[in-house]
């Protein structure tokens, strides 16, 4: 799993890829916890989720899952919505 990067794949395949590693190692009786998962899910990101990983790692409660899926969705969209408009500013690099 420390392998699996997004590099140039979607964000669903990179996450449809970290799902089914980690289905495979549960089917073998070692299955990953959830904050393994997690970091295994925000170190496979490129630089340009910096600024949303770090945020995502500076909570000091334990979020579920879908609560960074969600934050790099909505990152994702804005990004898509940035690059369509040429005209969106967000609060974090693109």
């Amino acid at each position: 799993m420390q392998q699996l990067k997004k590099d140039g794949r979607t964000m669903q395949q990179y996450l449809n890829g970290l799902k089914s590693l980690s289905d495979q190692l549960c089917a073998i009786d070692e299955p990953v916890r959830y904050r393994d998962y997690l970091w295994y899910l925000m170190e496979g990101l490129p630089a340009e989720y910096d600024a949303v990983v770090t945020a995502i790692y500076s909570r000091t409660d334990q979020p579920k899952l879908e609560e960074p899926l969600h934050i790099l969705d909505l990152h994702l969209s804005l990004a898509l919505k940035a690059d369509l408009t040429g005209n969106l500013t967000v609060p974090f690099p693109l």
